[in-house]
């Protein structure tokens, strides 16, 4: 789905031909690049005040929560430069973005309901989300304004600091996740296993505090899925934010 931004000249005042509004737009481009750079800046302070209400609004975080997971993502593009384009391979490029776009929604809605489930707040749930999004390619961020309200939600200054995956507790992973600097996972095996015939909170405690290979985890996570022919994209992006905190 393309959604026009607004800040474009439109087409089709009375008998005005494509070619006509091509010349038009390439003239006015100037005027419109100034005005979108305008809206960027008020949307960028609407999800500023968005994401401060989520924080003290428990309802309008269950709102907010529930919309960017269950709401398919559209592209903003610029209706000067879509008309330039070969109609075939404007049609080749929808559908490439529809399936993209449905895929990246299903991985949202599983993130979802994994945290429903388990009780989580509609606020830890949003930020959870925002998370995952900050994990999809920057182009796909950009080209449906996803960055703007993810940024607003965890900045880049801290989403961005280093973090050693390689060796990290359960509990500071939790910490993390809480923080909405990062998604939550799905189930995994850790590495090591309880034994049931002795005290389990005990054990518990103490694997909540030793040190994890994250990133081996979810490679070994990666590799299961695979053979049962189960999909791995969502896996496969965490796997590379682990690894562009380690950076």
């Amino acid at each position: 789905m393309i959604t026009m931004i607004s800040s474009t000249p439109s087409y089709s005042t009375y008998s005005e031909s494509v070619e006509d509004f091509r010349q038009r737009a390439k003239a006015e481009k100037p005027f419109f690049d100034a005005r979108k750079a305008a809206l960027d800046v008020e949307a960028k302070a609407g999800a500023a005040e968005c994401v401060a209400a989520i924080q003290t609004n428990p309802q309008f975080a269950d709102q907010m929560a529930s919309t960017y997971t269950f709401l398919r993502d559209f592209e903003v593009v610029d209706l000067a430069e879509v008309i330039n384009q070969d109609p075939t391979e404007l049609e080749l490029h929808n559908q490439r973005f529809e399936a993209q776009a449905k895929d990246i929604m299903m991985q949202r809605i599983e993130i979802y309901n994994r945290m429903k489930a388990n009780g989580s707040s509609g606020a830890s749930i949003f930020k959870s989300i925002m998370a995952f999004n900050k994990t999809l390619p920057d182009d796909y961020q950009k080209a449906t304004r996803l960055n703007i309200i993810a940024n607003a939600a965890i900045p880049d200054s801290i989403a961005s600091s280093t973090v050693d995956f390689t060796s990290i507790t359960p509990n500071e992973f939790g910490q993390l996740v809480k923080s909405g600097r990062f998604p939550e996972l799905p189930p995994l095996v850790l590495p090591k296993k309880i034994d049931l015939t002795k005290e389990t909170t005990l054990q518990i405690e103490a694997l909540n505090n030793e040190k994890v290979n994250y990133i081996d985890l979810i490679q070994k996570q990666i590799g299961f899925d695979k053979s049962l022919g189960k999909s791995t994209t969502y896996l496969d992006n965490l796997l590379n934010l682990m690894q562009s905190f380690n950076a």
